[in-house]
């Protein structure tokens, strides 16, 4: 077959094009976003929170133990907690303490913005547990994204009007991680709003907490989509699994600038409840973590029915051999690199035109966010009651509350509530897609980063990015392999079966993180 190519620019020119849409490809009169800077706002608190929780422990046998944590699956975690080298309080206080060491140290990563007090606590009764029947998540240290519900956390969605307020009760996703016995250690930082504040705004950054910084090149290299935290911190092994959201690519973007795994399941396969919206019929719950296995056993403990669960020896039969993947293509180096890679693993890749000119995720948004917070505000009491009141707030104090500004929510809030449109646009890039599908007769559909996810998110269809390695400059970047509605198992097969051939997740030493960080 002849191959065809598109010239969409490197991945670094499509940041540049960015709208602050968690994380949307914007249109090219969008402003371009302000430079990062240093900006910690709850670090004090923070440290005290981490620092109270390890007073007497023995900090030199917990970082003795780095060889069965950093870097390892939850199996291996397990294991090792089996074998009697590792127990659930040493695991905790090692993630505590690794806050203190990257991440609240001064000028630190700052992907953490909420501790839980009792995290340690928590972490001693599951050591004591009489449970013989342990679940595979039981005793491990999970993160949140600060727009998931936690009734004993701050969930601010990053903004200043809520940065006391904690809900009443758990999101349903933490409700069944608590089930499944993770403990929930912490929230991460997120972009404002699901990174629809202000197309000003860089993505990490919220009025609440500050600046997220990308440990792989600090200030230089965004942290990515609204999910930065999650995505930040799990690259710097705190926390095993860490829970993001997506509207459009705010999972698998931050991810891929992490050298992490983030798996971005099919719409509603993982329950909303208790989640801040952003635009209800893009909106999605899925992990962020080291490796796919691990994703998997997130995505299971979330899932909203339990016939969505995949089994994980399904996902470890997958294989490229033979599987027609479709992948973008462009100029940059690790798009070939991706290619070579496949093509080495046994797959047929045919290189593709991908055309999102007609397909816009910002009328959807605009259409659905403002209603959609009002019906939040009123199911949870929220400290405002509409978006115009929120931005009121704002106003009396720009310089806290809105640093960057606040273009997109005003703009929101001036939307009409056009369904018809948005019924449209996911009905057109669906479309789109199962006819590029159809006409190549393609297992699947790959692109460099976020390249693609304006049509794969828009349309509600799973993604999954994996590690490729770094570039030329020293920056991650992962390859993100997507399929139809509710192929799930499918997308986590080919994912796992490219990261078993393709090795490419770069992890920092702890030596390249404080040089990086300047710690």
């Amino acid at each position: 077959m002849n191959k065809k190519n598109i010239s969409i620019g490197t991945a670094v020119g499509v940041a540049a094009l960015m709208a602050s849409v968690g994380i949307a490809i914007a249109q090219k009169k969008e402003p371009r976003t302000a430079k990062e800077s240093y900006a910690m706002y709850n670090r004090d608190r923070l440290v005290k929170a981490a620092s109270d929780q390890l007073e007497g422990v023995n900090l030199e046998l917990v970082r003795s133990k780095a060889e069965f944590i950093i870097d390892r699956s939850v199996e291996e975690i397990q294991d090792a907690i089996r074998n009697n080298e590792l127990n659930y309080e040493i695991l905790t206080a090692f993630y505590l303490d690794r806050i203190l060491t990257f991440d609240q140290a001064e000028n630190g990563i700052n992907g953490i913005s909420e501790i839980n007090s009792e995290a340690l606590e928590l972490a001693r009764k599951c050591d004591a547990s009489p449970v013989v029947e342990k679940g595979i998540l039981f005793g491990i240290p999970v993160t949140v994204k600060e727009n998931i519900n936690t009734s004993d956390m701050i969930t601010s969605v990053g903004t200043y009007m809520m940065r006391d307020y904690i809900p009443a009760e758990d999101a349903d996703v933490v409700k069944r991680l608590k089930e499944a016995g993770a403990i929930i250690m912490a929230k991460t930082n997120l972009s404002e709003l699901a990174n629809y504040m202000s197309p000003k705004m860089p993505s990490g950054y919220s009025s609440k907490h500050g600046q997220t910084l990308n440990p792989y090149k600090p200030l230089e290299l965004s942290p990515l989509g609204s999910s930065s935290g999650a995505g930040t911190s799990t690259t710097a092994n705190i926390g095993a699994i860490a829970l993001g959201t997506e509207t459009t690519g705010s999972i698998v973007a931050p991810a891929a600038y992490t050298s992490t795994v983030g798996f971005k399941p099919s719409i509603n396969r993982t329950a909303g409840e208790g989640v801040f919206p952003l635009a209800k019929s893009l909106d999605v719950v899925g992990p962020i973590t080291k490796s796919v296995t691990d994703a998997v056993y997130g995505y299971n403990a979330i899932t909203a029915d339990r016939l969505d669960r995949i089994d994980i020896d399904e996902v470890r039969a997958g294989s490229l051999n033979n599987k027609r993947i479709g992948v973008i293509q462009d100029d940059h180096e690790m798009t070939q690199r991706a290619i070579d890679s496949l093509r080495q693993a046994g797959a047929e890749v045919i290189e593709l035109k991908f055309d999102t000119s007609n397909i816009d995720n910002v009328p959807v948004i605009n259409a659905e966010f403002g209603p959609a917070v009002e019906r939040y505000a009123k199911q949870h009491s929220l400290p405002f009651n509409t978006l115009d009141e929120l931005i009121a707030y704002n106003k009396e104090d720009m310089k806290t509350r809105g640093k960057y500004g606040q273009g997109h929510v005003e703009t929101a809030a001036a939307a009409d509530n056009n369904q018809r449109l948005v019924d449209e646009t996911i009905h057109h890039a669906a479309s789109y897609y199962d006819d590029l599908i159809d006409r190549h007769q393609l297992d699947s559909v790959a692109y460099l980063d976020y390249a693609g996810t304006l049509v794969t998110a828009v349309a509600g269809y799973p993604e999954i990015s994996i590690p490729l390695g770094v570039d030329k400059d020293g920056a991650p970047h992962g390859l993100t392999i997507t399929a139809e509605m509710d192929e799930d198992e499918k997308v986590l097969q080919l994912g796992y079966a490219f990261e078993q051939h393709h090795q490419g997740r770069r992890r920092l030493s702890d030596e390249e993180l404080k040089a990086n960080l300047k710690l």
